[in-house]
Order: C-alpha cells, then sequence, then structure tokens
C-alpha cells in the first residue's frame, strides 16, 4: 500500500503552498502593524509634548490673569468702601482640571466672599 501517490503529493504541496501563503500575509501584517504602532508612539509623544506646552502656557496666563483681577476689583472696593479689603483670585489645579478660587483679604486673613458676613460687598460686586 502506497501512502504517497501523485494526487495525495499535490494536494499536501497545494496544502503547503496555502500555509506558507497565510503565513506570508501574516508576516506583512505583524509588520505593517508594528510600523503603525511605532507611528502613533511617536503621534503620542508629540501629542503629550503639546498638551504640556499648552498647560504651561495656561498658568503663565493664570498667573498674568490672578494678578489684574485682584488688582481691579480691590481697587474698585477699595474706591467704594472704606474698608481695606484685597480681593485674590487664585487658579488651583485640583482633580486634573484647573478651578478658581476667589478670596477678600483683610489683615492676612482670608475669607471666602459667599461667606462674607457683612454681605455689601458681595453684593456690590454682583451689581
Amino acid at each position: 500500500m502506497n501512502l504517497v501517490s501523485p494526487m495525495n503529493l499535490k494536494k499536501l504541496r497545494t496544502f503547503l503552498n496555502k500555509k506558507q501563503a497565510q503565513k506570508e500575509y501574516i508576516q506583512n501584517e505583524i509588520q505593517s502593524l508594528e510600523i503603525s504602532i511605532k507611528k502613533q508612539k511617536v503621534l503620542l509623544l508629540q501629542e503629550q509634548r503639546a498638551l504640556e506646552f499648552i498647560k504651561e502656557i495656561a498658568i503663565q496666563t493664570q498667573g498674568q490673569l490672578e494678578f489684574q483681577l485682584g488688582d481691579m476689583v480691590s481697587t474698585g472696593l477699595n474706591t467704594v468702601f472704606d474698608q481695606a479689603y484685597e480681593f485674590l483670585v487664585k487658579f488651583e489645579l485640583r482633580r486634573d482640571k484647573t478651578e478658581c478660587d476667589l478670596f477678600f483679604k483683610k489683615q492676612e486673613e482670608l475669607v471666602d466672599p459667599l461667606l462674607f458676613s457683612g454681605k455689601k460687598i458681595p453684593e456690590y460686586i454682583v451689581t
């Protein structure tokens, strides 16, 4: 009994050729995906750098706003009221988001404007 007949050899060669073609296809796909991954890593790094740059600019801008807003409101408050209150604006990074805190300052004591007992200054700011 001969197991290796010409028909069996032809089927085996066809099967082997299909498997070799599949192997080449998979190797090409792997190579293509590796190149894509490298490009995505470079893109991710560039985006992270851009985000850090934007964050730095935002921090600088917020620092300028802290001073300018605080100065303008303090000047207005001291023009209208006799009490020497200073208005402070403070930008803080919390939970990966920027939040703005507002305070009145008198003799080194910070007071939340919404909890201010006199109610005249917050009412003035709102109007």
